[in-house]
């Protein structure tokens, strides 16, 4: 591999962990709102009719919104750290978009997971609208292109191999 073809190479990895970064943030800040949500709803069934129990379930839910944020920010640190490596040592290899689709087929199997989990507690709690859809329907759709884009390219030798 020529100096342009490398250095092209390693622009590219880094174009598509950008690209990853930002959809895999999309799935985290999901699964946090998707967690809070279930929290909120069975704090609300949980408390019932009793004022204290509401005061230290307001507290608790606060602490668990705000130290949320931090366990995000240690998962995107992990999320960084873990994509430069998947993908700079896809190069050598040359499977940087084998394991580009398998990365983003993961991320939106996530959101299709926590958009669908949020369209069913709307639903739970009187409000589901048919737009909601939408959410789970395009990650879905996402989920199974770069899955079969992923099986796809797995078939195929690399060029290293040949």
């Amino acid at each position: 591999m020529n100096n342009y073809r490398r250095a092209s190479a390693y622009v590219l990895a880094y174009v598509l962990w950008a690209a990853s970064l930002i959809l895999g943030a999309l799935a985290v800040y999901n699964i946090r709102e998707t967690v809070l949500s279930i929290l909120a709803i069975v704090t609300l069934n949980r408390t019932q009719g009793n004022v204290t129990e509401q005061f230290y379930a307001g507290l608790q839910t606060r602490a668990a919104d705000v130290w949320s944020w931090v366990v995000v920010g240690f998962l995107m640190v992990i999320l960084v750290v873990f994509l430069e490596f998947f993908y700079r040592t896809a190069i050598q290899t040359g499977k940087l978009w084998a394991r580009f689709f398998l990365v983003t087929a993961t991320a939106c199997g996530f959101l299709f997971l926590t958009s669908m989990t949020n369209l069913l507690l709307r639903r739970m709690v009187g409000a589901f609208s048919w737009v909601g859809l939408l959410a789970p329907g395009l990650s879905l759709l996402g989920t199974a292109a770069f899955l079969g884009s992923w099986f796809f390219i797995r078939r195929q030798k690399s060029p290293v191999e040949s």
